[in-house]
């Protein structure tokens, strides 16, 4: 008699104990790999070894911020100021122009950080002097052949700070005496 009461209490009081275990269980499991999916990405952040293909990631990470915050407000300022036509028509001209900036950078990065990487495995983990110029001119062949405005503006960027390096160059190499007019001068024909 003392267990069918133990019993009818027990059902009495916990009637959807069963229900419970039903719906608790699923989410259960969910967390628990979840848990573990952690601390397995958590270890493979922080092993040393993958450090070279964190940082082909970060790279791409890093050029489509940069392009978004050097793009959006230049494009926004020449926009408002030249463009004509609607708001929209402007803000989708800003969005279209910010869109292919990011993603010229962050594809030209990460197309330098994977060749400088495939190089140095290539080279028993040694850089060589030309590995920059050839993971540069891979990346810059890929993503910077097609011609639009902006394509144009970064390749003319790029090819002005060359220049105004390649001046600064017998400078440091000693080949002219460092006077600040000559630097003045080069700095104002090359900018």
């Amino acid at each position: 008699m003392k267990l069918k009461a133990r019993w009818r209490t027990f059902l009495l009081k916990t009637p959807l104990k069963p229900l419970i275990y039903i719906v608790t269980f699923p989410a259960l499991i969910i967390i628990m790999l979840l848990e573990h999916l952690r601390e397995s990405l958590l270890k493979f952040l922080l092993d040393p070894k993958n450090r070279p293909f964190l940082a082909v990631v970060k790279g791409l990470r890093n050029g489509l911020v940069y392009g978004t915050k050097i793009r959006f407000s230049h494009a926004a300022v020449m926009a408002m100021l030249f463009k004509t036509g609607s708001v929209r028509d402007k803000m989708h001209w800003v969005f279209m122009a910010t869109k292919t900036h990011a993603k010229n950078l962050g594809l030209y990065v990460t197309i330098y950080k994977t060749a400088m990487l495939l190089l140095s495995i290539l080279g028993q983990g040694k850089e060589t002097s030309a590995d920059p110029f050839i993971a540069g001119l891979l990346g810059g062949y890929i993503v910077f052949r097609r011609s639009n405005n902006i394509n144009q503006q970064i390749v003319l960027y790029v090819f002005a700070r060359n220049m105004l390096a390649l001046a600064k160059l017998p400078i440091h190499k000693n080949l002219l005496p460092a006077k600040e007019r000559i630097h003045d001068v080069a700095v104002q024909i090359l900018s």
